[in-house]
């Protein structure tokens, strides 16, 4: 049976051609474990509409592909536009590829229990540092 796959892509709607580099490389990574899947891009750097919350949401698996995403702070440095009422309507997904926005002071609390609540319990996430 066909699984519908997302990724959230951080080269959509960017000028940061390490943006496009590096999702190029999560979306053959992507292909190769689904190859007769169907897979969808939504991008990170807007606010996620109704569809794409729910696109999400339907999704076997979604992903989070690339770029500097992570940060210890949520509210102030947030790279992935996704509001509070977003984050129990998206699933769960998995980090592929990314790593840490700044190398900054620990993560708050308010942060660390969005990430915690967010991403997926079951799938082993991949991370471009030990940060």
């Amino acid at each position: 049976m066909l699984k519908h796959i997302t990724v959230f892509d951080t080269s959509i709607a960017t000028d940061n051609l390490g943006d496009e580099i590096i999702m190029e490389s999560v979306m053959a990574g992507v292909r190769e474990m689904f190859p007769a899947d169907f897979v969808l891009r939504i991008g990170t750097h807007d606010p996620l509409g109704p569809r794409g919350r729910e696109l999400a949401r339907l999704a076997d698996v979604s992903f989070v592909g690339g770029t500097n995403i992570l940060c210890a702070n949520w509210f102030h440095y947030n790279q992935w536009k996704l509001s509070l009422t977003d984050l129990p309507r998206i699933g769960h997904p998995v980090l592929f590829g990314v790593g840490w926005q700044f190398y900054q002071r620990p993560t708050n609390w308010p942060t660390a229990l969005i990430l915690r609540n967010l991403l997926s319990k079951t799938h082993t996430h991949s991370v471009r540092d030990s940060y």
